[in-house]
């Protein structure tokens, strides 16, 4: 099994990234990511003091941006509810691990209204990847409680989990529903199961879906 995607630098920025929606727009034009980036930068539409942290958002703004698509832009760029599910999947995108735990610990908590998701299931299934991921065995407490905040962290601000971690009932809009759900399938599996919502949420969609 491949490492990619379990690299660890991902930890940087927060979900709602500042000037997320002006990247969006730059897309929209045809400006690559490059580009992007730079004026990102050179415009301070990432509203950051201080050069080398200005460039190095403008940067991860650009980056986390890029493989969403026009549909993903155009909804992004609208200010519209439900951005957040958007910047979701393109941080599952970025990062498999935070994928592949809202895909197989999130989603089942959600789907059988566990009490909780704890520090304890965050461990156990680090344990279980470093298995097949060397690189993940060895961390520090430090490193991995490091992870697992920023995890814990993003999931909440997209809705998914209280400030208790307890999974939370989230309805995702149909227009985004459609974005995902035609999300192209970087990890081997469809990208609507890396959101802990009931399955239903993207069954249940107009015949004329994004990407159909």
């Amino acid at each position: 099994m491949s490492d990619s995607g379990y690299e660890l630098g991902f930890t940087s920025g927060t979900l709602m990234l500042a000037g997320y929606r002006e990247a969006a727009e730059l897309f929209l034009e045809g400006l690559p990511q490059t580009q992007v980036s730079k004026r990102l930068f050179a415009e301070n539409l990432v509203r950051i003091e201080g050069g080398n942290h200005r460039r190095a958002m403008a940067s991860l703004t650009a980056s986390r941006l890029a493989p969403l698509g026009r549909p993903a832009w155009q909804y992004l760029a609208s200010g519209l509810q439900g951005a957040e599910f958007l910047m979701w999947l393109s941080l599952c995108l970025r990062s498999r691990l935070t994928a592949d735990f809202a895909r197989e610990v999130l989603r089942d908590h959600a789907l059988i209204q566990a009490s909780a998701t704890t520090d304890q299931d965050f461990l156990e299934f680090w344990k279980q990847k470093a298995l097949w991921h060397p690189h993940l065995q060895g961390r520090s407490d430090k490193s991995i409680n490091k992870v697992r905040q920023f995890v814990f962290t993003q999931a909440r601000k997209a809705g998914f989990l209280d400030r208790h971690n307890v999974p939370q009932e989230v309805f995702i809009p149909t227009q985004v529903a459609q974005i995902i759900v035609a999300a192209k399938s970087r990890w081997g599996w469809p990208m609507r199961e890396a959101f802990p919502v009931p399955p239903q949420q993207f069954e249940l969609l107009p015949d004329d879906q994004v990407g159909a």
